[in-house]
């Protein structure tokens, strides 16, 4: 279903045609009109000011989502509007997580006994093992998981210290654009200009360190 994907084409060097060394994911986003016949979700984002608002919320807490995400280090979001270039996206931010180990290796982890501590063979393997099991053809069951957690003694339990440093540069604006002006057919509002230039709102902007 190549028209499924015909919007992704151009972003970021994808033709459908070649081979992308990446994976595109395509989210249609929910009409008014779908929303009301879905039996899924009511909501809607056919409204611009919507995605600026999930944009402006993913924006305020991103630095906290690598802090979790191990395989995961840098973020970047970008937007594709007037201001581009062609066809060429703007970036808006960047989050990016650069982790070190507190000790040598891959930190203090350790499974069995204290002494083991350090050694990086006993690093995130260790925690995987002690989660899923050893043999990865028979995963230990989630009872069994449960029973092995409430038995093994709190200074035996697998961990890795590791010192994260989460960067944050804001690159771009996304501001709310002003409503555009009635058609020439369509009945001029009589409302006072002060209560439409309070509707105009600006995007604070963000500084971090």
């Amino acid at each position: 279903f190549p028209d499924q994907f015909a919007p992704l084409v151009g972003c970021f060097g994808c033709n459908l045609e070649e081979s992308f060394p990446g994976t595109l994911f395509r989210f249609p986003l929910r009409s008014e009109a779908q929303a009301q016949a879905s039996e899924i979700s009511k909501a809607s984002y056919d409204d611009p000011a919507k995605i600026l608002d999930l944009l402006k919320q993913f924006e305020a807490t991103a630095e906290r989502f690598l802090l979790f995400l191990r395989n995961v280090g840098n973020i970047e979001v970008l937007v594709l509007d007037d201001e581009c270039q062609g066809d060429e996206p703007r970036t808006l931010f960047q989050v990016e997580a650069k982790r070190r180990p507190v000790s040598k290796g891959e930190g203090r982890a350790f499974v069995g006994t204290p002494e083991a501590a350090g050694q990086s063979a006993f690093g995130w393997s260790a925690i995987q093992d002690f989660v899923t099991g050893s043999d990865p053809s028979r995963p230990l069951s989630k009872d069994a998981f449960y029973q092995r957690l409430a038995t093994t003694p709190e200074a035996l339990l697998p961990s890795v210290e590791q010192l994260v440093t989460v960067s944050f540069k804001q690159l771009g604006t996304l501001e709310r654009r002003a409503p555009a002006p009635p058609m020439a057919d369509e009945p001029m509002s009589h409302e006072p200009m002060a209560k439409g230039a309070q509707q105009h709102e600006q995007s604070p902007r963000i500084a971090r360190d």
